[in-house]
């Protein structure tokens, strides 16, 4: 089961898209996070809901 953090079309959902497409070009590492993914990619992941439980877990306890 897919979960999404914003629902599909809603006012967060589209801010949420907003942010992404500012920093696309942007390659923001977080170290305890991943050395891999950009901060973006993570955000990205979860709002379209195909974000790992591993991953949202390793960035909520950064």
């Amino acid at each position: 089961m897919i979960k999404h953090c914003c629902q599909p079309g809603s006012d967060e959902m589209r801010l949420a898209e907003r942010v992404i497409n500012h920093f696309k070009d942007d390659k923001i590492i977080l170290r305890q996070v991943s050395q891999e993914k950009t901060l973006n990619r993570f955000f990205q992941e979860m709002i379209e809901g195909t974000a790992t439980e591993d991953d949202v877990a390793s960035l909520v306890h950064c």
